[in-house]
């Protein structure tokens, strides 16, 4: 607990957090304006997906990069040279 804070930040302190204060909204009502371009945006989503299922493969979320190596194995690795001649 801080004695020596001013009035203004003591008030700052306690006060409540921004995304307390802001009342939570249906994200997916509110990127698209009227029913008509949801419902078609929605079946656009859906023949994108539509060929990934039918190809039963890996989906662009699922691909992943590997791991390289750690630090302590490429330690003292570099070749006469090669900052010179990169």
């Amino acid at each position: 607990m801080d004695l020596d804070a001013t009035p203004r930040e003591r008030l700052r302190s306690q006060s409540r957090a921004r995304s307390r204060s802001q009342a939570a909204v249906n994200r997916r009502e509110d990127g698209v304006e009227d029913e008509g371009n949801r419902t078609k945006a929605e079946r656009m989503a859906k023949l994108g997906q539509k060929k990934m299922n039918r190809m039963a493969r890996q989906g662009e979320a699922d691909r992943h990069t590997t791991a390289s190596l750690q630090r302590h194995l490429l330690a003292g690795k570099r070749g006469m040279g090669s900052t010179r001649s990169r």
